[in-house]
């Protein structure tokens, strides 16, 4: 199903229980959806910069485990007609407001999601003996989120959105490319930001790092670091994923590891990071049953296979910064260049998909410079068109055929990645 046609069929079958007029905030609160309840709805005055709005809240429950919360902020007026769904990062747990509240200057009804529980995003005890939140988490919520709020859109202004996007940065990288692995009929653009591509991969090496900075000398870790994983029976030469920075931020890599094997891989709120087992953590990491799929599977968003994503004529950017601490750039290339691989071409794979690679950025902003070149709506670029914010880029690139092939920030221009650069 196209996505005109899936969009025909949301806006009718909402509409046939909805006979309220357009803008009818208060309305809103008797749409009935699969599996989902409207939990609070108002309409919100205008304040400062921020428009009046209608704000609805709701959650999904598409099993009885699932508690799927979400927010869709929907502008009074001047609406263009573009739907964004926002990614969050880490271990997520909430609703970035300040986030929403950007979305609506830019004109744009959006919506976010907690994922499916309510915490800090540095905490994954919600994980602990519940494998259907860690789907909601891994992919589930996202959509899910997208229906409950595609129909709330066609309800509120009794048309379709025209265009819609996902974006986010992280988790909300990882989310991202989700979106285009999984749900290719659901968006026509996606933003994807340093993604964690190969979150138990990545969780897996933060882990053997701190491990090994916790049970041996510096230097020593350090050349564990440099040398890369080893079986300690064997001696073979391991590889768990991509390198995190050993002077980058270690009390934050050892608080994902150990959440990540405490909740979600052992099942045991006892464990620490001195029991971490190499190998067998890792492998432990992968294969761990979540119902009829793996874990990596329901969390991993590593597919290089896009080819009903381009067919359906999405596009997609990514971006990643050279000087990324937490999560290595070089994951980001490797995804790109398979990706190429698997479509046949560069030429092919750039026609719906470019890489965009950041001098001196660390994770997701900030560095040597402040790097923002729109890729946030908080982080705005140094003016409002296609040539200076990557957000504007992507929609010019949906909505007009305009394929970016320049972002210029404040100190630097940044070019599409070609295969092989450094």
């Amino acid at each position: 199903m196209t996505r005109r046609a899936s969009a025909a069929v949301v806006l009718s079958s909402v509409i046939a229980a909805f006979a309220a007029h357009a803008n009818d905030c208060a309305a809103l609160a008797l749409v009935k959806l699969p599996h989902v309840r409207v939990t609070d709805v108002e309409r919100v005055e205008a304040r400062l910069d921020v428009p009046a709005f209608c704000r609805v809240q709701g959650e999904a429950q598409p099993t009885s485990d699932s508690q799927i919360g979400f927010e869709v902020w929907l502008p009074e007026k001047d609406w263009n007609g573009r739907y964004y769904q926002l990614g969050s990062g880490g271990f997520s747990g909430s609703i970035h407001q300040p986030s929403l509240a950007a979305e609506l200057r830019r004109g744009n009804a959006v919506a976010a999601t907690d994922t499916g529980h309510r915490a800090d995003s540095f905490d994954a005890t919600w994980a602990l003996d519940h494998p259907e939140k860690i789907v909601d988490y891994g992919y589930r919520s996202i959509r899910e989120t997208s229906h409950a709020a595609k129909g709330l859109v066609s309800a509120y202004y009794r048309k379709p959105a025209r265009y819609s996007y996902f974006t986010g940065c992280s988790n909300g990288g990882r989310q991202a490319l989700m979106a285009a692995q999984r749900f290719p009929e659901d968006w026509d653009g996606i933003l994807a930001g340093a993604p964690a591509l190969a979150w138990t991969r990545q969780l897996a090496t933060f882990a053997w790092l701190q491990h090994a900075f916790r049970s041996l000398p510096r230097d020593a870790a350090l050349r564990v670091f440099r040398e890369g994983p080893r079986d300690p029976e064997s001696g073979e030469q391991l590889y768990f994923g991509y390198a995190a920075d050993p002077d980058g931020d270690s009390e934050l890599q050892l608080t994902f590891a150990e959440q990540f094997f405490r909740n979600m891989v052992h099942d045991d709120p006892a464990w620490r990071i001195e029991r971490f087992a190499g190998v067998r953590d890792f492998e432990l990491a992968q294969q761990r049953r979540i119902g009829d799929a793996t874990l990596s599977q329901v969390l991993d968003a590593v597919d290089p296979d896009l080819s009903a994503f381009a067919r359906l004529r999405g596009k997609l950017l990514m971006y990643f910064g050279w000087a990324d601490a937490l999560i290595s750039p070089h994951a980001g290339v490797d995804y790109y260049e398979r990706v190429v691989a698997h479509m046949g071409s560069a030429e092919r794979s750039n026609g719906f998909f470019r890489l965009f690679m950041v001098p001196g950025m660390g994770h997701c902003q900030g560095g040597a410079a402040p790097h923002a070149f729109g890729q946030a709506g908080l982080v705005p670029g140094m003016r409002d068109d296609a040539e200076h914010d990557i957000r504007r880029a992507l929609e010019a690139w949906v909505e007009r055929g305009r394929a970016p092939e320049r972002i210029v920030e404040a100190a630097q221009v940044l070019r599409p990645y070609k295969m092989g650069e450094q």
